[in-house]
């Protein structure tokens, strides 16, 4: 079955949706490929109209927005629509045809966009061990399936970390992944960023130390 990206009608009453993905068994146990290891209740905050509810999610794989209805998981489409969908106090905004979370909220913000790529274990190699490949093309037969919305992949799938960090300073957001591509974006800053990130031993894949750097820029 093809899967088609649907808004939540259920929520949205003024908009139809023409398929649903194929039923799905949640497991209880922590996902690597949903940002939440279980569906939460979220508000959706549209750009008209009063704010709505359902079980959502994030799954890294597909980069979309998801939601239960009638134990069935669909994906969130015409995002244009759509200001802000809050899991309690964290904010995760539309950006083109994803959503990025909102870390930090100041002149100059914060925002990851969540991602990880789906691996296979792929061919046994030498001396019986496996090796792993990239498995784009099973990603479409596992999404047609409904078998990449579920909680838990099968056991000969792996993610691996993919996500991105950006920076928002106005209207546009500009991407780094290290001190360099950062203190590219702010030149004037150069020397102060290499000195905090140098004495304070940041990690540019830790979330937290990140947030804390970009505080400080702030400051």
């Amino acid at each position: 079955m093809k899967i088609l990206a649907l808004l939540l009608i259920c929520l949205f009453p003024v908009l139809t949706y023409a398929q649903t993905v194929a039923e799905i068994t949640f497991a209880e146990d922590s996902s690597l490929h949903y940002v939440f290891p279980t569906f939460h209740l979220a508000t959706v905050k549209m750009k008209k109209g009063e704010p709505q509810k359902a079980m959502m999610n994030y799954n890294l794989v597909t980069e979309e927005m998801v939601f239960m209805q009638n134990d069935k998981v669909l994906a969130l489409y015409q995002l244009n629509e759509i200001d802000t969908v809050y899991f309690d106090q964290r904010k995760f905004i539309p950006e083109g045809n994803k959503f990025m979370e909102l870390l930090y909220n100041a002149p100059l913000s914060l925002y990851i966009l969540h991602k990880r790529t789906l691996m296979s274990t792929g061919k046994t190699a030498a001396y019986g061990g496996k090796s792993q490949l990239s498995a784009v093309s099973s990603v479409e037969s596992l999404t047609a399936d409904g078998t990449i919305y579920r909680l838990k992949l099968p056991g000969e799938y792996v993610t691996s970390e993919a996500s991105q960090f950006y920076t928002k300073d106005g209207k546009k957001l500009r991407r780094f992944a290290n001190v360099n591509q950062l203190s590219k974006i702010f030149p004037a800053k150069a020397s102060v960023i290499h000195t905090y990130v140098k004495e304070n031993s940041i990690d540019f894949k830790n979330k937290t130390q990140v947030m804390a750097l970009i505080k400080f820029l702030n400051n």
